[in-house]
Parts: structure tokens; C-alpha cells; sequence
């Protein structure tokens, strides 16, 4: 524990010096809007990562039960979020070709759904698929829209839909918990057979990574 506690704090180190590099070259090409993007963008990188650190040790000082520390690393951890958002935001907002915007929209989206903004979210998702879409990201776009209408609107018609755009790439991050979502989502729609069919991918998926798992055991 001490071993991973001490490299965490080595790593924000780094990523304390890296973000005033970073600060600095944006003030240095404030005026050229290209190179102040990708300063921007690499920027948001540190502080999102800035904001899991403090995210993980904030929940390790409330299970080991203490409250003070873990509300002052959570506002630091919304702090840092509050820093990528701007980040995010002034490049969507100042260079509109930017060459990664669909990746900019996509975590303008998350930041607003990890801060309970999902409205907004929302706004940003659709916005993402529609401009860019053969995105790389397309996928997790899809899935993030299903959890909104699944968790936020139980309007379990979107959610099985877009679950279901979402299944369709084998790319898809956490692809059988999509599938488990688009499996409750036909069951709460009564649609039994299509939910028993998902569910059964379901299975079937988690044996195919065991037995994945144990080829690779075997080697």
C-alpha cells in the first residue's frame, strides 16, 4: 500500500511540472490558435488525470473513515475537472477545425456527466455524432447516451436503441456491459425474447474470456 501511495505522489509530481510546462507554452503562443489547442489538449489530459488521483484517494480517506480528507480531495478532484472542462471548452469554442474535435466534444461530455451536468452532456454527445460520424469514439458515444435514457429518463426505448448501436462495434468499451444494459432495457420494455437473447450473449461472452484467460495461462 505504502509502495503504490509513494509512487502515486512521485506521479503527481511529474504532473505538477508538466502542467506549468504546459502552462507556459500556452501563454507563450496565446496568439497562434493551432499550437494553443494542442497545448490545450494535452493540458486537459493532465488535469483529468490530476482529477482521478485525487478521485481514488478521496474514496480511500472515506473508507478508512476519514470525512475531512476525503471532502478536501474531492474538491480538489472537482477542481481539476473544473480545469479540463475550460480547457476542453476554449478550444470548442475557438478553433472549430481543430483536428481531434470529435474527442474534445466526447470529454466535454463526460466531464459534464461526472459533474452532474447531464443535460448538457447530452447536448455535447449529440452533437459529437452527428458532425463526426465515423469516429473512433462513435461507439462510446452510443453507450454513454444509453446509460442517460436507462439511469437519468428510464425511457428504456432510446436506451435499448442506442445500446444497441452501441453492441454492434466489437470495440465498444465494457462490450458486455453494454449488452447486459440492452438485455434489461427489452426486459423492462416486455420485449422478453430479445432480453433473453442479450442476456445469453452475455454468458456466452464471459466464457469466451475465461477460456481466453486460461489459453493464456496455459502459455
Amino acid at each position: 500500500g505504502f509502495l503504490i501511495a509513494y509512487k502515486s505522489v512521485k506521479v503527481k509530481k511529474v504532473t505538477d511540472q508538466v502542467i506549468q510546462v504546459l502552462l507556459n507554452l500556452s501563454n507563450t503562443y496565446k496568439n497562434d490558435i493551432q499550437k494553443k489547442s494542442d497545448i490545450l489538449m494535452r493540458l486537459a489530459e493532465q488535469y483529468v488525470d490530476h482529477a482521478k488521483y485525487y478521485g481514488n484517494i478521496s474514496i480511500t480517506a472515506r473508507i478508512e473513515g476519514d470525512a475531512k480528507k476525503a471532502d478536501q480531495y474531492k474538491k480538489d478532484s472537482d477542481l481539476y475537472k473544473k480545469k479540463a472542462l475550460d480547457s476542453y471548452l476554449w478550444i470548442y469554442q475557438s478553433n472549430k477545425k481543430f483536428k481531434t474535435m470529435d474527442k474534445v466534444l466526447f470529454m466535454i461530455a463526460a466531464t459534464y456527466d461526472e459533474t452532474g451536468q447531464q443535460d448538457k452532456s447530452v447536448s455535447y454527445l449529440n452533437e459529437m455524432i452527428k458532425t463526426y460520424p465515423k469516429s473512433e469514439m462513435l461507439s462510446d458515444a452510443y453507450s454513454n447516451l444509453g446509460e442517460y435514457y436507462f439511469n437519468q429518463k428510464r425511457d428504456f426505448n432510446f436506451s435499448a436503441s442506442y445500446y444497441a448501436l452501441a453492441s454492434q462495434d466489437a470495440s465498444t468499451k465494457l462490450l458486455g456491459y453494454v449488452k447486459y444494459k440492452l438485455a434489461w432495457s427489452y426486459y423492462n420494455l416486455g420485449k422478453y425474447d430479445k432480453s433473453i437473447k442479450s442476456f445469453t450473449e452475455v454468458i456466452r461472452m464471459g466464457e469466451l474470456e475465461g477460456a481466453n484467460q486460461s489459453l493464456i495461462n496455459m502459455k
